[in-house]
């Protein structure tokens, strides 16, 4: 940066100072031809790197989906075993759980349910009047308040 002191295009020891830019062009043809094989070779280098680059890639790719297979595979060998191994086990103890409770404790049987839920004459009568409930029409009234 210039310093406001001086003049401008000039350093500390007053020499000119050289514009930022392209290097001037080559004039040795020997330079010129060793510039292009250097392009070329470097081009090359990097095409390789490239290359090794997307290999490595496709390996972690590759290794990564053999891990998401290992884990998936394992998983359901896991859960099939347990549930086998439930359902044999639920197979072979549940007489002892079903003879050893008295019918009370096991609670009301179905048609005892389904008759406290819908009331007698079960689902298809559960909306037909039951004794004792209002029938419509008029209804004696003695004047008094509601108690």
């Amino acid at each position: 940066m210039a310093r406001p002191d001086r003049p401008p295009g000039r350093e500390r020891d007053g020499g000119p100072v050289a514009e930022a830019g392209p290097p001037p062009p080559c004039r040795n043809p020997a330079a010129r031809s060793d510039a292009g094989v250097i392009h070329r070779v470097a081009n090359d280098i990097e095409q390789r790197r490239r290359a090794a680059w997307l290999r490595l890639s496709d390996e972690r790719d590759l290794w990564l989906r053999r891990v998401y297979d290992s884990w998936r595979d394992g998983w359901r060998a896991g859960f099939e075993a347990g549930d086998a191994a439930g359902t044999r086990r639920t197979q072979r103890e549940w007489h002892v759980t079903a003879i050893g409770l008295p019918l009370s404790v096991l609670g009301p049987t179905w048609a005892e349910l389904e008759k406290r839920r819908w009331g007698p004459g079960g689902r298809a009568h559960f909306g037909d009047p039951r004794p004792g409930e209002y029938e419509g029409g008029p209804v004696a009234w003695d004047g008094g308040q509601h108690g």
